[in-house]
């Protein structure tokens, strides 16, 4: 077998690593970090207005939505890493919204991220209150009913382990058995527990508690009922003192789940819908990664950040699948010529057989594609076509165009753009679709 060079790809551009990782940004601020948030760009006036709204009350609700893909996960872990100066306590990972969830169930999961973020809050302080303070001083400061609280809170939708000792003739030393104490019944209603340990993590409203609520995306019809059933049903949750909730799904949760109801509705002032970055910041955002990840004195960008943003024009506000596209591309690149910057062209040259190949015959078939890239021959990306024109460059009648139409239509291969007087017209719904179809 013949030996094999094998290396970084990244080595010969001066990266120690992929700049075009499309996991979220981590909320912390230290370079050293894999994914540090100091990698986050643009939004600023969203960060403003919800970061006003927090800071600025003492109970909360917000909506931030978005398709899939654009970037909340790392605007939210963004607005964490700028509430952290401001007293607001938050959490890493989000309460999940579940299909069929009931409301004692959603309470619970709320709890288990609160006794999360105490225990992060005692270790942050290093266990000073409980370790320093006797039992007679905690219970004239109340810290032993606290404690209380929480270990019974723990129980109530943890359970626990209990360890039971005794002394065996036969047996050489202390026998140990352990015990799991099972978490109680499941009918509870746990709505003052949830008030009482937002109170104590806010120590009396020195601090606001940030609750992140999510999963929230691409709810089935019957899945967006149940969920707006479950947030009216919780509502008195979310008017907690000192807590601050954001709900963070798909571009349709407003309406779908917080807007179904006067009651959910009335308390929800308002959605930030999250869309594309402009290009300027895609170029910026790239900009960052390569600093971010330089190893050497110099740095040969994989891709121009000019190029990136007019790629990014495809992919309208898909951050994930545009990052995914220039990390797949520039390794392709690597074997054929390293270290030299990728334009939009050769992305697409490169891409096309794969994307074609992958991301569209096998969603339609190699009949409905070469129709397809037929009626798009020679236009740029984001032409728009009619069903005259289909049947005209297909040479079809106009009902099998129309039927050609709906097929692409139902497969997601292609969208409604706009209608004109009588016209509907219709373009290709995704960035790396457009690739497969070899457009410019």
């Amino acid at each position: 077998m013949t030996d094999l060079a094998i290396g970084s790809p990244w080595a010969p551009y001066g990266l120690r690593d992929d700049p075009y990782f499309q996991q979220p940004l981590e909320p912390r601020r230290d370079e050293r970090a894999a994914r540090p948030i100091t990698l986050f760009v643009g939004r600023d006036r969203d960060l403003q207005l919800l970061g006003n709204q927090i800071v600025g009350s003492s109970n909360s609700r917000a909506i931030v939505q978005g398709d899939a893909g654009v970037g909340k996960t790392s605007f939210v872990n963004c607005l964490k890493s700028v509430l952290v100066a401001h007293d607001v306590l938050t959490h890493a990972d989000p309460v999940r919204v579940k299909p069929g969830m009931s409301p004692h169930h959603f309470v619970a999961e709320v709890l288990k991220v609160l006794i999360q973020m105490r225990a992060t809050l005692e270790l942050a302080t290093s266990g000073a209150l409980t370790k320093k303070i006797g039992s007679a001083a905690k219970r004239e400061t109340g810290l032993g009913a606290e404690q209380t609280f929480w270990r019974r809170v723990g129980r109530l939708i943890q359970g626990e382990d209990s360890t039971a000792a005794g002394v065996s003739v036969a047996a050489v030393g202390v026998q140990r058995e352990r015990v799991r104490i099972p978490a109680e019944v499941a009918d509870l209603s746990l709505y003052g527990e949830l008030a009482q340990a937002i109170t104590y993590l806010s120590d009396h409203g020195k601090h606001r508690v940030l609750i992140h609520v999510n999963n929230l995306e691409n709810l089935a019809r019957d899945d967006a009922a149940a969920a707006a059933g479950l947030m009216q049903d919780v509502r008195d949750c979310f008017l907690a003192d000192h807590s601050h909730w954001l709900f963070v799904g798909t571009t349709n949760i407003e309406e779908a789940v917080f807007r179904a109801s006067p009651q959910v509705s009335g308390i929800i002032p308002f959605a930030i819908t999250l869309g594309p970055l402009r290009p300027d910041e895609v170029g910026e955002l790239l900009e960052r990664r390569y600093r971010h990840l330089q190893s050497g004195l110099r740095i040969v960008h994989p891709v121009a950040p000019d190029a990136g943003a007019a790629l990014y024009a495809r992919y309208h506000g898909h951050l994930r699948d545009f990052l995914s596209l220039l990390s797949n591309a520039v390794q392709r690149h690597t074997v054929l010529a390293p270290a030299t910057p990728l334009g939009t062209d050769e992305i697409v040259k490169l891409m096309e057989p794969t994307f074609r190949a992958d991301k569209l015959v096998r969603r339609i078939g190699e009949g409905d594609a070469n129709h397809l890239a037929t009626v798009l021959h020679g236009e740029p990306y984001d032409a728009e076509f009619r069903v005259a024109e289909v049947s005209k460059a297909t040479g079809t009648t106009q009902a099998a165009a129309s039927k050609l139409v709906r097929r692409l239509l139902d497969a997601g291969v292609i969208v409604q753009s706009r209608t004109q007087g009588q016209s509907v017209y219709y373009r290709v719904s995704h960035g790396d679709l457009t690739i497969a179809l070899g457009l410019r």
